[in-house]
Parts: structure tokens; sequence; C-alpha cells
């Protein structure tokens, strides 16, 4: 007969999952007894608990700004052999370029202004 040595975390591990699965399934089965009108009832407070817990939530600031950039190049770009794309290149007052890709079906003019969004 040979003897099996067990870890005290491996013991703890296992008497953990018992209760675990011993937990779920006395929620399933709670879920199970409720009314349609109680389940509502339910579901409706979970989800203004959800709401009062995000609207506490610390709030991001956005750390950015719009300024104007006037369209100066417009290239052509093969990312892929089968569809080419145009790549625009726009310049602010302060001299910062920005780059977007867009579709080859539109056109734009170079001189057009549009608002780009700038780290502050």
């Amino acid at each position: 007969m040979t003897s099996l040595a067990v870890s005290p975390i491996a013991v703890q591990n296992f008497k953990f999952a018992q209760l675990s699965y011993g937990i779920y399934l006395e929620v399933v089965t709670a879920i199970q007894d409720f009314k349609p009108s109680d389940m509502k009832t339910t579901l409706a407070a979970i989800a203004f608990t959800a709401m009062i817990m995000m609207a506490c939530g610390p709030s991001r600031e956005v750390n950015v700004e719009m300024v104007n950039a006037q369209l100066v190049k417009v290239d052509t770009i093969y990312r892929s052999s089968d569809n080419p794309k145009q790549q625009l290149t726009w310049r602010d007052s302060d001299n910062i370029e920005y780059i977007s890709i867009v579709s080859m079906n539109r056109s734009y003019p170079l001189g057009v202004v549009m608002s780009m969004l700038r780290p502050r």
C-alpha cells in the first residue's frame, strides 16, 4: 500500500471549492424559487446599485483641446495590394502634423480646415 502526502494548502483549497460549490447551488436554487415579479425587482435593485457605484467612482478629465488643422497633403498608400487608401496630412497653427487614413471614394480639397484633438 502506498501513502499519499497531501499538503494542507491542497486540503484547504479543496474545502474552499466544496464551500463555493455549495453556495453556488444555494444561489441557483434561490433564483429558481423567485417569481418573475420578484426577479424584476431584484434586477432593478442590482442595476440601480451598479449605477450608483459607477457614478460615485473617480471622474476622469479629458486633457485634450480642439485645434483647427488645415489639410496640406494627400497621398495614396497601399496597405494591401487590392485596397488603396488616402493618407491625409493636416497641420495646425503650431506646426504640428496630424495623419488620418480614409478610403479612396472620398475627395478632400487641399486647404480644407477640420478640428483635431491635441493633448494639453
